[in-house]
Formats: structure tokens, C-alpha cells, sequence
């Protein structure tokens, strides 16, 4: 169906003048503070949800607005008031966002007072709706295809001279209960006469589920709401340790960037067959490799040597460090984060005494190679492409490294095959997301350290203007359409 030429149609003297002065004294703002109703005062008017149980009169206003539009009047249980008075109105807005899994299909306004400006302007569509007391409008705010249409974009002007007063009611519904409406309706009704969405071209809202944590830095998941937020998702937030009635649905996008068990196990309880991660395996977030290192290096990827002892022997300890190079040699204990837990030691002395301790704390620590004039990188893969590089460095008097504050560093390009050897970890552990980390040597040889999952992104996005939030939900999206179209 293409999309309506008329976005919206008027009706005139839909309510009496008896009724509208009725509805004019109970919803002023002073009536319905002293009804325990919240009243939002702002620049933008004066706001208010009322229940149509509040007062007859609201239950003839959705009455009317069941019979105008098709919809049955049990949908029709809440309204909102706005009171505008001069200088105010409220800028340009679509309002396409889903709730509660349905999409705001239309928007119906009864206006109640007339006054010098206040009208309500769609710029794209190059119309306007004056208000007039007892005046009802329709408008759609999808297309003929079931997206949010552009002819919705509407703003109201400000009032100059009088008061605007209006009664909304949003209808959230699904094609197929939009498209049962229109059919069940009168023919005169303004759903059917402006035509409604097929629901074999309706897209379902998916919302983005996000495990978080009190120690998450907040800047993730905010950007990841902002990319959401661009592309029509609606995000459900959820805490470390919340009780979790059932999985989400699938075609739902889900993500956990915390890394504590109790968040782990949130992901693990919201996840079934059908819900899009970053997991790729048949079990999603119920497989991990717990042991990258030797994966890597059993499939030929480039890792730095590395050896695991079971208890600190002195004398197979320099057995060991031989193996790997000499010394020094780097250690390096699991589940740090910001290269917490990653010591490089110098001797035998500091080595024999910092494993000790290690293993008197039941650590099983790593010795690794040491790597001397590298160059740390950081990757970030998302799918089958590097979205974004950059260069670690180093800080005074420590040999480690950390993402670089300048945005130059963010701009340069990888060394020749870290994009492939990226990529061909974050493949082979079957994760649609990772951050690699890789040693690049002057000698053009590279040692590839670790593939994140999750990963903190930030960085690249606040530092170096690279979308890779962005990045992540296009992928994601891109694989709930392919599911979806193979099903």
C-alpha cells in the first residue's frame, strides 16, 4: 500500500458546547492537582495523563474517539491534556517510538478552546490543523509500508493571543489489530478513510535488552541508547541480580557489557533460540573459550609464547624462562581489566616471590614472552570488518600500555595483517564483537594477545569520532533480518 496522500482529516462539532465547557473546568490545572492528578508546568504548557474513569464526560470523549477511528473503547483508557497559553507550543517531533511492542499507528486530538496561533503545523506535508472547540483530528503516524512517516513530523506554533487547550490519545497497536480496527469500523470512520498499514509489510518493533552493573562505566550503555534511540529500538535496561520472568522475545536484540557472573546470568536467563546477540554459537551465551591463547596458537595464529605452571618449582621455573626467551617475562593473571593483574618481572628473585604469592591466593598465573619495542594496537571488530583501530601508549615508568587521549592515534592505520588477524579471532571465537589486542613488532611481526568480549568501545567513539555503537546495532538488526528472512 503506498503511503496516504492525506495524512490527517478534521471533523468539526465532534462534541457539544456543554460538553466541552464540562471538560474545560475539570481539566484545568488547579481541578486536577485537587484530584491527586500530577500536573508537569513547563515551558512547553501544562501537561496531564487522566483515566477516562475520572468523570463521564471523558468516558463520551473515548466513546467518540472508538467510534471515529474503529478501535474498541476499551483501548481507549488513558488521555493527556495539554494546556498552552501565549509564547508557548513545542518544536518539531515524530513520534514513531514503539511501547510495549506496539507502534504509535495514529495520534487524535480534540481541541477545546480557539485562540490566535496554537496551530498545529506538519511542515513535510505542507498542512495545518487551526484549532476550534470541538474539533477532532486524525493523524497517521506511519507510511503505506509500516514506517514512521515523514508527513508526521509536525510542531505546534506558539499561542499569541488566548489559550489552547486539546485532548490527545496515542493509539500503540500492531498491524494486525490496526488492520482489524479499520475492518471492523464504519465506513465513514477516519482510520478506514485514510487507509492502514498491511501486516505483511509491518516491521515488529524489537527492543534492545542491555544486562548492566553499578561498576559498568555509564558512558556504554548511554551510547548504545543513543544509536538505539536513531534507529527506532526501544531499550529495556536490566541489573545484575534482576529476577527474570521470561526469556525475550525472539527478533529482540540482546547485549550484556558487564562482566560480573550474576549479569552473566541475566543474559543467560533473557536468552533463547531467536534472540539476535553477539553470540554466534548454536548456544549463545552458554558457550565461551576459556582458553584463547592455545586456540589461537593450535590454528596459527600469531600469539606470543606462552606457558602455564601448576606450582612455582625453582627449577622448572628456569626451564620455563628459557623457553619463553629469557627474561624478563611477562605474567599475567585472568579477569583484570585495564592491565590489572599484567606484571613484568625482571629477575628470578622477584619472579620466584610474585608467583608464590600468586599461588598462594589459588591463582594459576601465565608467563609470557616479553615483547620489547612493540607497538600495542587495539581493534574493534564488529561481524566480518575492523571498525576501528587505534594505537595504545605507553605511561611514564610503566611498561604497559593504555588508549591514547589523542584523537591522532585514532586516525592511523593498523599495521599490515592485524585487520586479518583480528578478525580471524573474533571468528574463531565465534563473537560478532571483540576487541584484539596486538603487539606489533619493527620487525613486522605480530603477537596477537587477546580478543575482549565484551569490550569497552568508547574509547574509539569518544575519542576518535568512530561510530562503533552504531557499528554494533546495524549488525545486530542486519542479522535479526537475515534470521528472519531464512525462517
Amino acid at each position: 500500500m503506498s503511503s496516504p496522500t492525506l495524512i490527517f482529516e478534521v471533523e468539526d462539532d465532534a462534541i457539544d458546547g456543554a460538553d466541552i465547557w464540562r471538560l474545560q473546568q475539570l481539566l484545568s490545572p488547579k481541578t486536577l492537582e485537587r484530584k491527586g492528578i500530577p500536573v508537569d508546568y513547563s515551558h512547553l504548557g501544562t501537561l496531564a495523563a487522566v483515566d477516562v474513569e475520572l468523570a463521564p464526560v471523558l468516558g463520551k470523549v473515548a466513546s467518540l474517539i472508538a467510534r471515529r477511528t474503529g478501535f474498541d473503547v476499551s483501548r481507549v483508557r488513558r488521555l493527556h491534556i495539554r494546556d498552552c497559553g501565549p509564547g508557548q507550543g513545542h518544536r518539531l517531533q515524530r513520534n514513531d517510538h514503539p511501547h510495549e511492542g506496539r507502534w504509535l499507528v495514529a495520534t487524535v486530538a480534540l481541541y477545546l478552546d480557539a485562540c490566535d496561533g496554537g496551530r498545529t503545523l506538519f511542515p513535510v506535508a505542507d498542512e495545518a490543523i487551526e484549532p476550534q472547540p470541538g474539533r477532532l483530528a486524525l493523524w497517521l503516524n506511519v507510511d503505506g509500508d509500516g514506517n514512521p512517516a515523514a508527513t508526521a513530523t509536525h510542531e505546534m506554533e506558539p499561542v499569541r493571543r488566548g489559550r489552547r487547550r486539546a485532548l490527545f490519545w496515542y493509539a500503540y497497536a500492531s498491524a494486525t489489530e490496526t488492520a482489524a480496527a479499520a475492518a471492523a469500523a464504519p465506513a465513514g470512520s477516519l482510520l478506514r478513510r485514510l487507509g492502514v498499514v498491511e501486516p505483511a509489510h509491518w516491521p515488529r518493533p524489537r527492543t534492545l535488552h542491555l544486562v548492566v552493573e553499578p561498576d559498568l562505566p555509564p558512558e556504554i550503555p548511554q551510547l548504545l541508547a543513543e544509536a538505539a534511540d536513531a534507529r527506532r529500538l526501544a531499550v529495556r535496561t536490566w541489573h545484575a541480580g534482576d529476577l527474570v520472568g521470561a526469556p525475550a522475545p525472539p527478533g529482540d536484540l540482546l547485549y550484556c557489557p558487564a562482566t560480573s557472573e550474576a549479569a552473566r546470568r541475566v543474559e543467560r536467563r533473557l536468552w533463547q533460540p531467536g534472540v539476535i546477540t553477539f553470540h554466534q554459537q548454536a548456544h549463545g551465551p552458554f558457550a565461551e573459550v576459556t582458553d584463547q591463547l592455545t586456540l589461537f596458537a593450535t590454528v596459527g595464529l600469531p600469539v606470543p609464547r606462552t606457558e602455564v605452571l601448576s606450582r612455582p618449582d625453582p627449577s622448572r621455573l628456569r626451564l620455563v624462562v628459557d623457553r619463553l626467551g629469557g627474561l624478563p617475562v611477562v605474567v599475567k593473571m585472568a579477569g583484570g581489566e585495564g592491565g590489572v593483574g599484567v606484571m613484568r618481572l625482571d629477575s628470578f628473585a622477584s619472579l620466584q616471590s610474585v608467583l608464590e604469592g600468586l599461588y598462594a591466593r589459588g591463582g594459576t598465573p601465565e608467563l609470557q614472552a616479553y615483547v620489547p619495542d612493540s607497538t600495542h594496537w587495539r581493534l574493534v571488530v564488529v561481524g566480518d570488518q575492523v571498525v576501528a583501530a587505534y594505537r595504545n601508549v605507553a605511561r611514564e615508568d610503566d611498561f604497559r600500555t593504555y588508549a591514547s587521549e589523542d584523537p591522532a592515534d585514532y586516525r592511523l592505520n593498523p599495521p599490515p595483517g592485524a585487520r586479518t588477524v583480528a578478525i580471524g579471532a573474533a571468528r574463531l571465537l565465534q563473537v560478532g564483537l571483540a576487541g584484539v589486542d596486538i603487539l606489533a613488532h619493527p620487525s613486522g611481526r605480530l603477537y596477537l594477545l587477546e580478543a575482549n568480549f565484551p569490550c569497552y568501545f568508547p574509547q574509539a567513539q569518544l575519542r576518535g569520532g568512530v561510530d562503533v555503537a552504531g557499528a554494533m546495532l546495524d549488525w545486530l538488526l542486519a542479522q535479526a533480518t537475515e534470521r528472519e528472512a531464512t525462517a
